[in-house]
């Protein structure tokens, strides 16, 4: 994959094309940009696959880049050492970022990922949905689910629950059946409890509004509108009531 590396300080560029000339020798550096400007110079000029991507950069941030580049095909990785809040929103969108300093593994996973999602074209949508989350915009409230065929884009008002196992999570929407996602339940936890989900169990994360009824008998649990029975561990089963 032929890719650009953007970054404003000149030795975490130089950091960063060392390991991929190491560890992933199937990534070309084509050339390296210290701002916006110089980095859209160099990808109109050269067409990457791929960019890797600070965020905090003087005179303008990585996702004003990205917003330039609106109708291209490519992939981005954010690569960063801070701003939780965007971390977040890139999380929704499913896209990659690292976190410095850089974790061989991490990055390795990254550029895999990063090339098999080249086939899918959804990019844009993705960035979309980035955008909106950045923007905080409620009609967009949308949330992208990676599965091993394709990425979904789904609201987040249509998902019924998620049901955690191991490292994957099951995603319950709407009438369909469940999406397994390459995300732990913690993850789906962290995203969409400020949108009405309750952790009901280890296992289980419910939307409030899919919830029918509390059922007391075996062991007590969350009767859900598709007549899935999801169960409610007895130290949560107050506060489950309480939102109810």
């Amino acid at each position: 994959m032929k890719a650009i590396l953007v970054d404003d300080e000149h030795n975490n560029l130089e950091n960063l094309r060392l390991l991929l000339a190491k560890y992933c020798p199937e990534v070309q550096v084509l050339a390296t940009a210290t701002t916006n400007s110089h980095a859209l110079e160099h990808f109109r000029a050269q067409q990457p696959e791929l960019i890797f991507l600070d965020i905090e950069m003087p005179g303008g941030n990585g996702f004003e880049l990205l917003d330039a580049l609106k109708g291209y095909n490519f992939e981005v990785i954010f690569v960063t050492a801070f701003d939780h809040y965007s971390l977040r929103a890139i999380k929704y969108s499913a896209l990659d970022y690292l976190l410095k300093p850089l974790d061989i593994a991490d990055l390795q996973a990254a550029v895999h990922k990063a090339r098999e999602r080249l086939q899918t074209r959804s990019f844009q949508q993705q960035i979309d949905v980035l955008m909106s989350h950045l923007g905080q915009n409620p009609r967009a409230a949308r949330i992208a689910l990676p599965s091993s065929e394709r990425i979904d884009f789904v609201e987040i008002a249509q998902i019924a629950y998620c049901q955690g196992d191991s490292n994957y999570t099951h995603v319950k929407v709407g009438d369909q059946a469940p999406v397994l996602v390459a995300k732990t339940l913690k993850e789906f936890e962290e995203l969409l409890s400020p949108h009405g989900f309750f952790r009901t169990h280890q296992s289980w994360l419910v939307n409030l509004d899919f919830v029918v009824s509390f059922v007391r008998k075996d062991g007590g649990y969350a009767l859900m509108r598709d007549g899935a029975q999801v169960p409610v561990a007895q130290q949560k089963r107050k506060s489950f009531l309480e939102k109810i």
